[in-house]
This record gives C-alpha cells, sequence and structure tokens, in this order.
C-alpha cells in the first residue's frame, strides 16, 4: 500500500475489470488475486468468458487485466518469440511489448547453430527477461500426463522455462 501512495494510486477510485477464462485453473486463481487487490482497496470485476474469447482478446489487447495461462512445452527455445519478440504473436502483440535487446538475443538464438552457445544466449535471454518482467507469474501448475502400459516408443520432450 505505501509503494501505491508512493505512486498516488489511490486504490478506492480504481475499478479493474479482470477477464478470466471460464475453466477452473484460471477462475480459482483469478478469485485470489481479486481477493488480495481487494484487500488493497481495488474494486474488481471478474468478467468470465470462455477460452476462445479470451485468446481472442489476448491477440488484440481488448482487456484491462486477464488472468492467462503461459505454456512453453517445446523443445527449441525460441518458441519465446512467440510470447516476447516484436511483432510475436498472441501475448507480445495485444499489449504491444517491445524490447529491441531481447528480440536481438532471441535473432541471435535462432541465427546460431553451435548448441553450447545457443543456450548461451537463451540464458542471457532469460535473465534479460527476468529483470524486464513483462508479466507477472503467480503460480506454477505442473502438468500431468497419463498413458496405457502398451503404448511403446513414447518420449516426453521437456519444454524450456526460465532459469
Amino acid at each position: 500500500l505505501e509503494l501505491l501512495t508512493e505512486a498516488g494510486v489511490d486504490p478506492s477510485t480504481v475499478t479493474l475489470d479482470f477477464a478470466v477464462a471460464t475453466i477452473s485453473v484460471h477462475s480459482d486463481t483469478a478469485q485470489v488475486v481479486a481477493q488480495q487487490l481487494e484487500q488493497l482497496g481495488f474494486t474488481v470485476n471478474i468478467i468470465q468468458q470462455d477460452v476462445p474469447t479470451l485468446t481472442e482478446r489476448r491477440g488484440t489487447g481488448d482487456y484491462q487485466m486477464m488472468q492467462d495461462g503461459l505454456s512453453l512445452a517445446y523443445p527449441d527455445p525460441d518458441a519465446y518469440s512467440v510470447y516476447y519478440d516484436i511483432g510475436g504473436s498472441a501475448y507480445a502483440a495485444g499489449v504491444n511489448y517491445e524490447n529491441q535487446d531481447l528480440a536481438d538475443l532471441l535473432e541471435q538464438g535462432r541465427s546460431e547453430l553451435d548448441p553450447e552457445r545457443r543456450k548461451e544466449i537463451y540464458l542471457e535471454f532469460e535473465r534479460a527477461l527476468l529483470e524486464e518482467a513483462p508479466w507477472i507469474y503467480i503460480l506454477h501448475r505442473p502438468q500431468a500426463e497419463a498413458s496405457v502400459a502398451a503404448l511403446q516408443g513414447y518420449q516426453r520432450i521437456p519444454g524450456v522455462g526460465l532459469g
């Protein structure tokens, strides 16, 4: 509350429209976030919507505040481009997020052939991203998988993560 006061923000005068998908992992989390914001004095309107609507609004930036999920379960860290590159789709595009230093590191990473050098570049990217903090990540939900014993040859391809 002290930082809000320092910034000249009176929470009692602020109403937040909080877009959230109707799936429980989103709506349950949104309820907790809304309660915490209300304890600070904000008014929070939770606006539930179906996932396709939320996805469309994410890409256009048609929201004030949004509870969303983020998954980077791809074997190559260039997948960060979708979320953080200039002109990237979905997440970055909707909020006009641009950081030339991060974009340059993504370009270096996707252009580098040496696996060790690529790893260094993407670690540098992750460190810079943590400093920038364009999104607030509030929880990590492990992903579960199930299969039948007869399934043969399946190999889980781990994604990359902030580290």
